[in-house]
């Protein structure tokens, strides 16, 4: 499931269709009354343009940030502004329970077509370095390449609800390895 739309007074639910042939047919759209007769054992939460309220101070944030080389190699530094947003030590650690310190560090190198979601897209995964920054292995990436221009997209979730997403353009001039 990945949405909903109301279309000429009427709700709908907006899924992607797992067995469809190609992506652009992958959309698909059924009636609330019928998707809910047809769901079995699932719960959602549906949220109405007419209600208030909503997730409130813990509702997740989206922050766009920006990667930058730092003097180790290797390592990416992530900023929003001139603000220097530090990687705690043991961020990506398999712990339990999680901490406010825990999260997730992921990317995807684009192949240069545009989707409707990011469900297609398959996840690498990185760690941070101990000095709070990324470890992201370019030079390796590029050259998987093999010359082809490509963006990385970096995403960093944490449990505090401050996710940051940072994108890279892979062999082009301006990016220092």
């Amino acid at each position: 499931m990945r949405g909903f739309e109301t279309m000429n007074g009427q709700d709908y639910v907006i899924v992607n269709d797992s067995f469809a042939p190609s992506d652009d047919t992958a959309v698909r759209k059924y009636k609330v009354d019928q998707f809910q007769k047809a769901w079995a054992n699932g719960v959602a939460y549906l949220v109405h343009s007419k209600e208030k309220g909503g997730a409130g101070d813990s509702a997740a944030k989206r922050i766009h940030a920006d990667l930058r080389p730092t003097s180790s190699e290797h390592e990416y530094a992530l900023y929003v502004g001139k603000k220097k947003i530090d990687i705690p030590a043991n961020f990506t650690a398999d712990v339990r329970p999680l901490t406010e310190e825990s999260g997730t560090l992921a990317y995807t190198i684009s192949d240069g077509k545009k989707y409707d979601t990011d469900a297609h897209k398959k996840f690498y995964y990185t760690h941070e370095t101990s000095d709070g920054n990324i470890a992201l292995d370019l030079s390796q990436l590029k050259a998987n390449l093999r010359g082809k221009n490509a963006a990385l997209t970096l995403y960093v979730l944490s449990t505090t609800g401050d996710n940051y997403v940072a994108t890279l353009e892979l062999n082009r001039k301006h990016n220092r390895h």
